[in-house]
């Protein structure tokens, strides 16, 4: 599983990366670009907590957090693309 993990990081990493870089764009909604880079973040940070109970600890509380913050993290990307651009 190494290699695939790997790849995943690398390819939600550059999610979070582009998102950081659309947030610095200054002529979008501000509103759109907060959505965006909170997606992309809450996405990254749910994440984790797959993770955790994949390969770390089996724990109540990956998925009490963890998938919340997906869902969220999913309307907010959803949904920025209609704020972003005026």
């Amino acid at each position: 599983m190494r290699v695939p993990v790997l790849s995943y990081m690398i390819v939600i990493s550059l999610m979070v990366l582009a998102a950081f870089t659309v947030a610095s764009n200054e002529q979008l909604i501000p509103t759109g670009r907060l959505l965006l880079l909170g997606g992309a973040i809450g996405f990254f940070v749910s994440d984790i907590f797959v993770v955790r109970e994949q390969f770390v600890t089996r724990s109540f509380i990956n998925p009490l957090v963890g998938l919340p913050l997906y869902y969220g993290s999913q309307f907010a990307l959803a949904i920025s693309l209609g704020h972003l651009d005026g």
